[in-house]
């Protein structure tokens, strides 16, 4: 074919010569500007090399029309592989940004956990400028009513533009905006374009209508946040200035995040019902506020291991059990959560009941022994209990002790000793046997009770390194002496447990 042509070698040469134009073209413009390209080559070449004396004129020859027909056919193919090349390239783009995005917003949300409003501030944060110039975060609270909680602009928002944003009024469930109805049906919405309907819509006031107006918003979509217990509120992105038009690509985008992001809302407020269950528990197992005892002063600290512990295995307890008699406990259960609840629960209740008819506390902590053993199979505990007597200008001490550390004695002098024996654990042995030690306390005396959590471990005899910062304490009031054992014998490295400590002390008389 080629060697039918009057000029063979030039034509061959402007041929794959136009072949470059047409995929710049297609690069460049797609399928059809490679298309056009193509067709204006096909006519350059029927202009310039198919007649001889080059000037429009259809060939003569059926070869010409063949070698032209052919350029076309490669033309028009290599403009569809390669427009088929950039769409498919320009898929594969679009959805590594958007995995990126994704994967990106994930990390960043993923550093606020268990916050629930820095999780939403970076929620809005993290949308703007990647795909929106504004972000609004809406969430339902316990009301049912709709509130603003969250509110990132870029540059084409004013910083007093998204001020006022966040501090619009609550948006009705029941109404007809935009946002109420997004929570009720749980369906998105995309707003292409944004006219004054569009608005009006989305405004809460006439204030924030013009406000709305006065952003120039060209875009507009409202996504819900779905949670399994239903949808938890709506995110809000608008475009501004920065000329994009939403579609359905970004809606999708948008509806991605907003299911990651409900995922870890949820799980925030999942965990702060948590939080609140545990601090209300914790508080039944305790004391709401201590007794005031005639004639002495009382402290007692609590912290549990971590803050995610927050119902930990300590508990102590005070409580008058007969005229001038007082009873001091201190305890530690197996375990944490519920199932320590439980048992501490057992524990102070059964101890208080039996304190009714008996006096000795070796016997209540038999009482207990066997309750354990009855009610909390496979658990155990570890309890002081301590019947004080105030008597004239003095007081006696009664302690027993079931596997618990021993109290500590502080004298007016400074001087620190032991009061009894540690005896067997609660709720191993049905017939452990527990004596009673007793000792006098005079005005400037201080009893302690403690937990292990307040021992290091480390130490062959750890007990002494308290009793040494007990001793240590001479003077200090009974709140002070707490706060010293506290943070003295708790050291960061060697904490394992939880800690909890009781301080008694006798007061001075005042001379009259």
């Amino acid at each position: 074919i080629v060697n039918s042509i009057n000029q063979p070698q030039p034509f061959v040469i402007a041929a794959l010569g136009f072949l470059v134009p047409i995929t710049a073209a297609t690069y460049i413009g797609g399928r059809w500007a490679g298309l056009l390209c193509a067709a204006t080559s096909f006519a350059c070449l029927v202009y310039f090399y198919s007649n001889p004396v080059r000037g429009w004129a259809w060939p003569r020859h059926v070869e010409d029309y063949v070698a032209l027909g052919v350029f076309l056919i490669v033309a028009a193919l290599l403009s569809n592989a390669l427009s088929r090349e950039r769409a498919a390239r320009s898929v594969s783009e679009v959805a590594q940004r958007r995995l990126t995005f994704l994967a990106t917003a994930n990390e960043i949300i993923a550093r606020t956990a268990l916050d629930l409003d820095k999780t939403l501030h970076e929620l809005a944060n993290v949308t703007v400028p990647s795909i929106a110039d504004f972000c609004v975060v809406n969430i339902v609270n316990h009301d049912r009513m709709i509130q603003t909680m969250a509110v990132a602009s870029g540059p084409p928002v004013r910083p007093a533009l998204a001020e006022n944003l966040m501090h619009q009024p609550r948006i009705e469930p029941l109404s007809d905006n935009a946002v109420a109805q997004v929570v009720r049906t749980g369906k998105a919405m995309l707003f292409r374009s944004v006219n004054d309907a569009v608005l009006s819509s989305v405004a809460r006031t006439h204030d924030h209508l013009a406000l709305l107006r006065g952003l120039k918003v060209r875009s507009l979509m409202i996504v819900p946040l779905p949670a399994r217990g239903g949808i938890l509120g709506a995110m809000t992105l608008g475009s501004v200035r920065s000329g994009r038009r939403y579609s359905d690509e970004e809606l999708t985008l948008a509806g991605d995040l907003a299911v990651r992001a409900a995922t870890a809302l949820e799980n925030v407020r999942l965990y702060e019902e948590r939080d609140r269950a545990a601090q209300a528990l914790q508080r039944s197992l305790l004391p709401s506020r201590l007794p005031e005892i005639p004639g002495a002063e009382i402290a007692a600290r609590f912290q549990p291991f971590t803050e995610a512990d927050l119902i930990g295995g300590d508990f102590y307890d005070v409580f008058e059990v007969a005229p001038h008699s007082w009873a001091l406990v201190i305890g530690d259960v197996m375990g944490k959560g519920s199932e320590a609840a439980a048992l501490t629960g057992l524990a102070r209740h059964t101890i208080r009941a039996a304190s009714l008819t008996l006096s000795s506390p070796a016997e209540i902590l038999g009482v207990l022994n066997k309750a354990i053993l009855k009610n909390a199979e496979d658990r155990y505990a570890t309890a002081t209990v301590v019947r004080l007597d105030l008597l004239e200008g003095r007081a006696r001490a009664v302690v027993a002790s079931g596997g618990h550390p021993s109290p500590i004695v502080l004298r007016a002098s400074g001087e620190g000793e032991e009061v009894g024996e540690s005896g067997m654990l609660l709720g191993v042995f049905e017939d452990a046997k527990r004596a009673d030690a007793s000792t006098e306390l005079i005005p400037g005396d201080a009893l302690v009770l403690y937990t292990d959590g307040l021992l290091d471990e480390r130490q062959a005899r750890p007990e002494l390194r308290l009793l040494s910062i007990v001793s240590e304490g001479r003077g200090l009031n009974a709140a002070e002496l707490a706060d010293r054992i506290e943070t003295t014998a708790t050291r960061a490295d060697v904490v394992y447990d939880d800690r909890a400590v009781l301080v008694l002390r006798l007061l001075k008389q005042k001379a009259s």
